[in-house]
């Protein structure tokens, strides 16, 4: 895989609230109480024709006495990337981050931070990302680290179905979403009160 290639991304929340159905081990994008939407780091591998992405989890007090692993990677003081917890996710829910658009300062700073650190551990990310992913491929749930992992399998499944089901992708910066079902929905009662209004005007002499 080519280098230079680790972006942060915001994933559609509503591919996330789909996932996470299939993923214990999925966050959700923005819990009530949060005032950031977590973010993911970008492109960390691709398999099967699919690209992967990791959630950055907020360091917390406990991460300080933990080892770093094939599955857990420290990001300085700031946070860290559980690999065991990447997906799958089609490119079109893939929301590029914009630094320069961050209005809260600390929080830009952070992000750049962030970003500039794991840019430079960018190859192994790469490389713990590979050898996890045949890790559980491999051994199923027969190992503690396995255990740890999402189904990739099953995700890559689900992945493939909602890219070919009519879900929405890539939805605006104001959240609102709309399917095209819903949009062919609301079409096809326009059609009807237009035809009722037609030969009602025809029966009538209007």
């Amino acid at each position: 895989m080519a280098k230079n290639n680790l972006r942060f991304f915001e994933i559609n929340p509503h591919y996330i609230d789909y996932l996470s159905l299939f993923a214990p081990h999925l966050f959700a994008n923005k819990k009530p109480d949060q005032h950031h939407a977590r973010k993911y780091i970008g492109i960390v591998l691709q398999i099967n024709d699919l690209f992967y992405f990791a959630p950055l989890s907020s360091a917390k007090p406990k991460h300080r006495h933990m080892q770093e692993g094939l599955d857990f990677i420290k990001v300085k003081q700031y946070s860290v990337i559980n690999l065991n917890n990447m997906l799958p996710v089609p490119l079109s829910d893939c929301i590029p981050i914009d630094f320069s658009k961050e209005r809260d300062p600390k929080y830009r700073n952070l992000l750049m931070a962030e970003y500039r650190f794991i840019k430079m551990i960018e190859e192994k990310v790469q490389k713990n990302a590979r050898l996890l992913y045949n890790h559980k491929i491999r051994y199923g749930n027969s190992t503690p680290l396995a255990k740890r992992c999402n189904d990739f399998l099953l995700l890559e499944q689900k992945c493939r179905e909602y890219e070919q089901s009519n879900l929405p992708t890539n939805p605006s910066l104001s959240g609102t979403l709309h399917s095209p079902k819903s949009t062919l929905a609301q079409y096809d009662v326009f059609f009807i009160i237009s035809a009722v209004f037609l030969i009602y005007c025809y029966f009538s002499g209007i």
